[in-house]
């Protein structure tokens, strides 16, 4: 194998966000045209258009909300008050009513989950019948397990409540008052890691993980001043934190810093699936900068051919990149 990343597929213009289908077939990508409308392209890992672009609604985020259902024959995207469904291969679309503004979107087991400013919806993502809304005032997060029949939220100075979708009822209330910022469930459900913001002292930042089973924490808690964001890796064992000057990655069981990048970034840096490799979107403009997660001196500059707006590991661990193109790559 190759010491060095090895650029895929380079696609599309004006891109701000990608993502790429579960089994790594197909990637869907939202760009902006000159006149400043937001356009879906659909390719495949040939470059081939799987579908006419489409035109979408401006997003109520930075960038818009995009998700691949399991069997990658769903795209839900983002628009407006509604979520719309395309099948790429079919070449049909659905239009699911949500409420202003749709803000996230996920799809987990059977589930189909859209958070907007006030309300979290969950459909079965086949039927599309709704299986859910809850209604919660200043919304700010809202996460699926894996097997999508748990629900986590967090609103404004409310911590983290964890929902059961079936029976449509509070399981647990963690850090009540605090502010979350970034929920994650590991790839079996047995891990929900949470950040909590402190307004008054933002020294006194944190990141918690939690054992779902046993209903504990997981792990020590760990002291993340001025954060940011998070992310994990798959099996939870993970964690990289990102602060204004460094991106520190740590064990969740023990809490022991395994590896340290002292630069700034412009977004939250994203954690490969195996746990091995952090993306990280540097202050200095057209490039990504990969690096190892346990050894951070090892890394690769990867040039682009525009800013970074957003960057995500798929499931198969190749890492997608919208800064300007899409860019897809393979971790060394």
């Amino acid at each position: 194998m190759s010491g060095s990343p090895t650029k895929l597929l380079e696609i599309g213009s004006g891109i701000r966000t990608a993502r790429l289908s579960p089994s790594g077939d197909y990637i869907a990508a939202v760009g902006v045209r000159d006149d400043g409308k937001h356009i879906l392209y659909v390719w495949n890992r040939k470059g081939a258009q799987l579908m006419p672009p489409a035109q979408v609604p401006t997003p109520a985020s930075r960038i818009p909300a995009l998700a691949w259902r399991s069997d990658g024959k769903e795209l839900a995207v983002a628009a407006g008050s509604e979520v719309w469904l395309f099948h790429p291969v079919k070449g049909s679309k659905t239009v699911l009513q949500a409420a202003p503004s749709v803000r996230a979107l996920q799809y987990e087991g059977d589930s189909l989950m859209a958070r907007t400013d006030q309300t979290t919806f969950v459909w079965h993502a086949h039927s599309h019948v709704v299986r859910w809304r809850l209604s919660q005032q200043h919304l700010l997060q809202a996460t699926l397990s894996p097997d999508g029949l748990i629900l986590a939220t967090s609103c404004f100075q409310d911590g983290v409540r964890i929902f059961d979708i079936k029976r449509r009822k509070l399981l647990d209330h963690l850090e009540a008052g605090s502010i979350a910022t970034g929920l994650k469930f590991s790839e079996k459900g047995n891990y929900l890691t949470c950040g909590y913001r402190n307004p008054g002292g933002r020294h006194q930042d944190r990141i918690k993980t939690y054992d779902m089973k046993k209903k504990k924490q997981f792990g020590p808690t760990l002291s993340t001043p001025a954060l940011r964001g998070f992310d994990g890796c798959a099996d939870g064992s993970k964690i990289v934190a990102r602060t204004e000057e460094k991106a520190t990655v740590w064990s969740t069981s023990d809490g022991r810093v395994l590896g340290e990048s002292e630069q700034g970034g412009r977004l939250v840096d994203r954690l490969s699936p195996n746990g091995k490799w952090v993306v990280s979107a540097p202050e200095d403009g057209r490039s990504a900068l990969l690096w190892r997660a346990q050894k951070a001196k090892k890394q690769h500059h990867l040039e682009l051919s525009g800013a970074v707006q957003d960057l995500s590991f798929g499931r198969t661990g190749e890492l997608l990149i919208a800064a300007g193109s899409a860019t897809l790559w393979k971790a060394p």
